[in-house]
């Protein structure tokens, strides 16, 4: 699921949307409640793997407006977003996910950086020509 680019750079864009663990996950799930969790999924994702405190926020952010689909809103969150100790609300697969982007992230910069380095090194001396 794709998010809209924005100048944050070091926001990630998007992640992985697996849809046979959102079916499992949804199952039974009306169409506004399967809705609302994927609303929040990206919303959560968006905003740094994290949903604030502030449930009006939320759910203007959502598009629930109306009480049924608050009240919707609240049922998914209150399964799949817990608050933690701060108040905010967390997804644990979404938690992960992001875990492992910024270690492969990290992993592949380093290799990166190895790797420009050894081309910005000067050639060795050619042993023939050292006396010239």
């Amino acid at each position: 699921m794709a998010a809209p680019r924005s100048g944050n750079k070091d926001r990630m864009a998007w992640f992985k949307m697996d849809a046979g663990r959102f079916n499992t996950d949804t199952a039974g799930y009306s169409l506004r409640q399967s809705g609302a969790y994927s609303q929040l999924m990206n919303l959560y994702w968006i905003m740094g793997n994290c949903l604030p405190a502030d449930e009006s926020g939320i759910m203007r952010r959502v598009g629930a407006v109306v009480p049924e689909d608050i009240e919707v809103v609240r049922e998914v969150m209150r399964e799949f977003f817990p608050p933690d100790a701060d108040g905010k609300h967390r997804h644990a697969l979404l938690d992960q996910q992001l875990t492992d982007v910024q270690i492969k992230s990290a992993q592949a910069s380093a290799a990166a950086k190895s790797k420009s380095s050894k081309l910005k090194q000067p050639p060795a001396p050619d042993a023939d020509t050292e006396d010239f």
